[in-house]
């Protein structure tokens, strides 16, 4: 268990790695719940590489923290989209400061000791303030919808705020 957590932590820190000049990087933590678990509460940390003025990439891993610490775990890879204007210009101005991603992608769950496909997500986060030139954004009250292949069902997903902090594409790389 403490490998698999070990090795998606490598991975979303190492993507850095393959962004180019024009590309930003975050790495970010927040809350998740899942509402299909109710007496539960989990941690959602990620990585975000900028594809685009208005799309990202996102990866985000997601463990259990109550009341079995690290014994559910999933990765979900997917694309944001900026629907109020630019997130970045890849230059020293900013982007738009205030706005809102829409995305979706693939859901990857823990079974049986080992990472599969598990089903598809919907999101929106109505609102993202900061931008990767700023080096911080803060996404706020983000409402997802996942169907689960394995259980025939679909699940809601609510975080409160997740945090980003931009390694590459920020302030500090325009001095």
């Amino acid at each position: 268990m403490k490998k698999t957590i070990a090795l998606i932590f490598l991975i979303l820190i190492n993507l850095s790695l393959f962004a180019g000049d024009y590309f930003d990087v975050s790495l970010g933590f927040g809350h998740y719940t899942d509402f299909k678990k109710a007496n539960s509460l989990s941690l959602a940390y990620s990585s975000t590489i900028g594809l685009t003025d208005r799309l990202e990439l996102i990866l985000t891993g997601v463990s259990e923290v109550t009341p079995e610490p690290f014994s559910n775990n999933e990765l979900q890879i997917g694309l944001d989209f900026a629907l109020m204007g630019q997130r970045s210009t890849a230059t020293e101005v900013a982007g738009s400061s205030i706005n809102t991603l829409i995305g979706g992608g693939l859901i990857i769950s823990q079974a049986k000791g080992s990472f599969l496909p598990s089903g598809v997500f919907l999101n929106i986060t109505p609102i993202t303030i900061g931008t990767p030139i700023h080096g911080r954004r803060e996404r706020a009250f983000e409402i997802g919808c996942a169907y689960d292949w394995f259980e025939n069902k679909f699940k809601f997903t609510f975080s409160f705020i997740k945090l980003d902090f931009y390694v590459r594409g920020s302030w500090r790389d325009y001095k």
